[in-house]
């Protein structure tokens, strides 16, 4: 998927909020955007796909498609949390890391995840993507699982 993470981010952030953090409050909106940038945070790789890599391996190698460093970072800030004692501190740990795994989700539906790296480099992914497109994103557009992609983004635009 290349186009549900930021809609997908924005419902999974509001079902977070709701209930815990007042509705158009500066900390409700504080939390959206962190919710937000985290829902695309593993795709700034792709600057460096273009500008450094020259596109020679795919992005998802990269370690922000690598889930092993987004849950020590998870691990790392539960523990800081802990230690320092401000509780109130958990939602943003909570908000932050369940966009970044809601992002490898949605990329393992047909883009493939490597979820048990280092110990086995596998892609995991729920179908595969024929190639019948000379360019790489028709090949998304025209496959069955878009439908998924444009009921995220209709599903936030309803919610927005």
């Amino acid at each position: 998927m290349f186009l549900a993470h930021l809609p997908g981010g924005f419902l999974l952030t509001l079902a977070l909020l709701h209930g815990r953090v007042a509705q158009g409050s500066p900390a409700y909106w504080r939390l959206m955007v962190m919710g937000l940038v985290a829902s695309v945070l593993p795709d700034f790789d792709l600057f460096y796909f273009y500008l450094v890599d020259q596109q020679q391996h795919l992005h998802h190698s990269y370690w922000t498609h690598i889930p092993i460093y987004w849950y020590s970072l998870y691990l790392l800030c539960l523990m800081l949390v802990l230690m320092v004692g401000q509780r109130s501190w958990l939602l943003i740990c909570h908000v932050i890391f369940l966009n970044l795994l809601l992002h490898l989700v949605l990329d393992s539906v047909s883009g493939g995840i490597r979820w048990l790296s280092p110990w086995d480099l596998t892609y995991f992914r729920l179908f595969t993507v024929p190639k019948r497109s000379p360019i790489w994103y028709g090949n998304f557009i025209w496959h069955w699982t878009f439908l998924l992609e444009i009921s995220i983004i209709v599903s936030a635009a309803w919610y927005a």
